[in-house]
């Protein structure tokens, strides 16, 4: 004799205490994605804010080089004349009535700052932004030009090449563009 087949348990409709923790891992898995593009939304904001930052800079930078050599150039600081220094140019463009005054660092809050480059492992250069020095060499060099800091001592007499770039939120250098001073 065979033993009778066993028929399933009928179910009174209601989910196994199984399926409700499923339902309950599942429902944080989506939030916890939400949650997670919501901050990496919020970063792109900071990052494109911070490049918007940049084009300003570079942009100023790039209507004062064809003026900056009149004699009735406002920003006495940056005209290209003897004993002219980046140092005090800078401190025109970031105080009062200077392009950039009144510009915030969106991943801080603070005021915007210029250095010379952007840190590798210094991620307090987050949000600043970077200007270096393009110096062309003679023809025939294998290399056409070298990139250095621009230092506050530099001098800006004669026309000079930018490189104007952002640091990012780890410290690396988001490049906006090249123009001439």
């Amino acid at each position: 004799m065979e033993p009778a087949p066993t028929l399933p348990v009928p179910s009174d409709g209601k989910p196994q205490r199984w399926d409700v923790l499923f339902l309950i891992l599942l429902a944080a898995s989506l939030l916890g994605a939400a949650y997670v593009g919501v901050l990496a939304y919020r970063e792109g904001v900071k990052t494109e804010t911070t490049k918007r930052t940049g084009e300003t800079l570079m942009e100023w930078l790039a209507e004062q080089a064809a003026v900056r050599g009149t004699e009735a150039y406002p920003h006495v600081a940056c005209a290209a004349r003897s004993g002219a220094t980046w140092g005090a140019c800078l401190s025109h463009v970031l105080g009062e009535g200077g392009p950039l005054h009144g510009q915030r660092n969106a991943y801080t809050g603070e005021a915007v700052r210029i250095l010379g480059a952007c840190g590798g492992a210094d991620r307090s250069v987050a949000g600043h932004m970077a200007l270096e020095l393009v110096t062309p060499l003679p023809p025939g060099a294998a290399v056409p030009f070298t990139v250095g800091p621009l230092l506050p001592q530099a001098s800006i007499e004669q026309k000079i090449t930018l490189r104007v770039a952002v640091c990012e939120l780890d410290g690396s250098a988001i490049r906006v563009g090249e123009t001439e001073f």
